[in-house]
C-alpha cells in the first residue's frame, strides 16, 4: 500500500462515520493510555510503556488532537531520570515521528512511520495493531492535512 495516495472516497466516508461514533471511546482510551505509561515505568515495564505512548499517539491523532500527546511526550523527555529507557524503544521513536508528521502535515515523514509499523511493529507488540488501525490513521492524516 502506498501511504501517499490519498485514500478512496469510500475509505474517508467510513473514517469519518467511525470517528463520529468513537470519538469520546477513542478520547479516553489515549488518556487511559497515558496513565498506563507511568504505571508500566514504576513496574519497569519500559516496552510496554513505549507501546502505551505509540496508542496514545494513535488514538489522539484519530480525533485530530496532536496537542494532548505532545504534552505528555515533552514532559517525559524533561526527565530522562524516568522516561530515558523509553526513548530507545522502537515503539515510542515511530509515534514520535507519526506524531510530527501530523503535526506538520508532512507527507514523506507520515508515509516513513507507517512503513516503519507495518516493518517493525506489525505483531511484534502487545498493541493490537490491525490493518483497520493503519486505515484509520492513513485516513486521518488526508481528512485533517
Amino acid at each position: 500500500m502506498s501511504w501517499k495516495e490519498a485514500p478512496s472516497e469510500e475509505d474517508l466516508k467510513n473514517f469519518k462515520q467511525y470517528v463520529e461514533n468513537a470519538r469520546e471511546d477513542l478520547h479516553t482510551i489515549a488518556r487511559n493510555d497515558a496513565e498506563m505509561i507511568s504505571s508500566k515505568v514504576k513496574e519497569e515495564d519500559y516496552k510496554t510503556a513505549a507501546e502505551f505512548v505509540l496508542d496514545m499517539v494513535i488514538n489522539s491523532i484519530l480525533v485530530n488532537n496532536t496537542e494532548s500527546p505532545r504534552k505528555v511526550i515533552e514532559f517525559m523527555k524533561k526527565k530522562p531520570e524516568k522516561y530515558g529507557k523509553i526513548f530507545e524503544n522502537e515503539a515510542f521513536k515511530i509515534a514520535e515521528k507519526l506524531l510530527k508528521a501530523f503535526e506538520d502535515k508532512n507527507l514523506d515523514l507520515f508515509s516513513e512511520a507507517m512503513q516503519e509499523i507495518v516493518d517493525k511493529l506489525f505483531g511484534k507488540t502487545s498493541l493490537e495493531l490491525r490493518f483497520s488501525t493503519l486505515k484509520d490513521l492513513h485516513c486521518a492524516f488526508f481528512t485533517y492535512k
